[in-house]
């Protein structure tokens, strides 16, 4: 690829493993290299904290994700998740010529997906090397509910599917499901970013003896308000961080790093136990 040519980047508008796992991928290409990234608006922000190396940032949406019933972001909402995705997906491919002759203007030499499908399609029907990143496909996320849903659902998965299989490569990491989609799979092992043990900065940051336990607690930004927060102030002898206050009242326990100076790798080489929802990123870290 030339350095003077770009790298366009689409993430799934849905969760934040997928976008710390390509941020990882970012921060280790050269910075004279141009980046656009197109994703939702309301991950902005996300981005600007974990970036190290300059990129523009473009609002674009073309997939959803899944839907999460309140309090339980292990957990899908088959048929919201299906209404959802079957909704924004055709919103996208009313579009899709706009994005083809968007990405023929010459600015880019490749695509990069994680892992919405329908820049995929694009980028090849652009004549760009559309390569997809990711440990599993939404088609096969779908796939389930869409069975108990009906044909309109069956029909979105299969139209994934065919998406998908216009992409050139997929790296597939690890621990994924197979992604059948793609006719060809480069295994990549784990995406993440390496974690630094600071227990001495992050004991010396929360104002607390070294002697003390702390924790690494994370459970998704998804519908977790209604959680029974207040009974982690009663675990004495604890100590819990995390990037984002408590709801609620506040913890006496309860410590807040910011994001744009540690990360989730960090807190887990850091601390005494990781209690984190079971993502992408909380898994490898």
């Amino acid at each position: 690829m030339s350095r003077r040519s770009g790298l366009a980047v689409y993430v799934t508008s849905h969760g934040y493993g997928h976008l710390n796992r390509t941020a990882a991928v970012l921060n280790r290409l050269p910075v004279e290299l141009p980046v656009t990234i197109r994703c939702a608006l309301d991950l902005f922000d996300h981005w600007r904290e974990r970036l190290l190396r300059p990129a523009e940032l473009e609002a674009y949406v073309s997939d959803s994700g899944a839907v999460n019933p309140p309090g339980d972001s292990a957990a899908t909402d088959g048929p919201a998740t299906i209404e959802q995705a079957l909704r924004v997906h055709a919103r996208a491919m009313d579009r899709i010529d706009e994005e083809i002759a968007r990405l023929r203007e010459g600015r880019f030499a490749a695509v990069l997906a994680d892992i919405p499908a329908v820049p995929l399609a694009a980028a090849a029907r652009a004549g760009l090397p559309a390569l997809a990143l990711g440990n599993f496909t939404w088609s096969e996320i779908y796939a389930e509910h869409a069975e108990r849903l009906g044909p309109e659902a069956r029909e979105l998965v299969a139209d994934l599917r065919r998406l998908y299989g216009e992409a050139t490569a997929a790296f597939r990491a690890e621990p994924a499901l197979p992604m059948r989609e793609f006719r060809r799979r480069i295994d990549v092992g784990l995406v993440v970013t390496p974690g630094r043990d600071r227990r001495a900065e992050l004991v010396e940051r929360l104002g607390i003896a070294p002697s003390e336990r702390l924790v690494y607690f994370y459970v998704g930004r998804y519908g977790q308000a209604n959680l029974r927060w207040g009974r982690l102030g009663a675990m004495r002898g604890l100590h819990f961080v995390g990037f984002h206050p408590a709801p609620g009242e506040a913890l006496p326990n309860w410590h807040v790093v910011p994001a744009d100076e540690w990360t989730g790798a960090d807190l887990a080489a850091s601390c005494d136990v990781a209690a984190a929802k079971a993502g992408y990123g909380s898994v490898c870290e």
